[in-house]
């Protein structure tokens, strides 16, 4: 796993792919937090407000279950290279050629796939959603801290990468007037490598975020457990689906019992 090249281009590539089709339809419009797109649902299960069509430019579950498997039916003349960008690989280049030409048939009205990109959205949004809620209750433990949820789909701070934004008088954080931004992550596992830093087993660090920190998140029972680090992503490093983090970078873990309320709480 590293920051990868043909995610970014995919992300642009879906974003024009449902301007093309949605934009002179009555889906498209301004939503409720000023940005322009898909403002109508998709299907029955779909967000009434801010379609979930919205968030297919970053969701690789849609992409790696609906997408590839459907463009190699079609044609199988491409291998993906995550590395590189659409222009610098000829299986990229040819990919991003048959998702252009196949993108009604993918992604728009009469899709026969929109029920199944609906439904894995929600699912992955649901526990998402669970997942910062008890960050929030684990944050909170910790004395003058306050925790905001950015529950605001499709607004600029969601664009940013903003999961929660931490106010705290606590030396823990320093926050600042603003409050610290945070993206929140899952992980399995956390272990340190003979240099001391930080090994945070992920597969869902796709793209450079540029928050004050970086928070993963994990259940285990009613033991939730929390790691939070500053975020420097040009000092991350990567191996398979693991991201080694400076030792430096540590600055909370916290054990979060759903039952008592209670934490224990690290620093670093």
């Amino acid at each position: 796993m590293a920051y990868s090249a043909f995610d970014n281009d995919y992300k642009v590539a879906i974003n024009n792919i449902l301007r093309d089709l949605y934009q002179n339809t009555d889906f498209w419009g301004i939503g409720p937090a000023g940005n322009q797109g898909i403002i109508k649902p998709i299907t029955e299960e779909d967000d009434p407000n801010w379609s979930n069509y919205n968030f297919i430019n970053t969701h690789w579950t849609v992409r790696n279950r609906i997408v590839v498997p459907y463009l190699k039916s079609i044609n199988n003349n491409f291998n993906i290279e995550m590395g590189k960008g659409y222009k610098e690989s000829e299986g990229n280049t040819n990919f991003f050629r048959s998702l252009w030409l196949e993108r009604e048939n993918l992604f728009g009205e009469t899709s026969r796939f929109k029920d199944n990109i609906i439904s894995a959205i929600n699912a992955t949004r649901k526990s998402g959603t669970k997942r910062e809620n008890y960050v929030k209750l684990a944050l909170e433990t910790i004395p003058e801290t306050s925790v905001d949820m950015i529950a605001e789909a499709g607004g600029s701070l969601d664009f940013a990468g903003i999961d929660i934004i931490i106010h705290s008088r606590n030396p823990i954080f320093l926050s600042k007037p603003s409050g610290l931004t945070a993206q929140v992550k899952p992980f399995s596992r956390l272990n340190k490598n003979n240099s001391g830093d930080w090994v945070v087993s992920t597969t869902s660090l796709r793209r450079e975020y540029s928050t004050d920190l970086l928070i993963f998140g994990k259940e285990n029972g009613q033991e939730c457990h929390i790691a939070v680090f500053l975020n420097r992503p040009k000092l991350f490093a990567f191996d398979d689906d693991n991201v080694i983090i400076p030792k430096s970078l540590g600055k909370v873990f916290i054990n979060y019992n759903t039952i008592t309320k209670k934490s224990v709480v690290k620093t670093f």
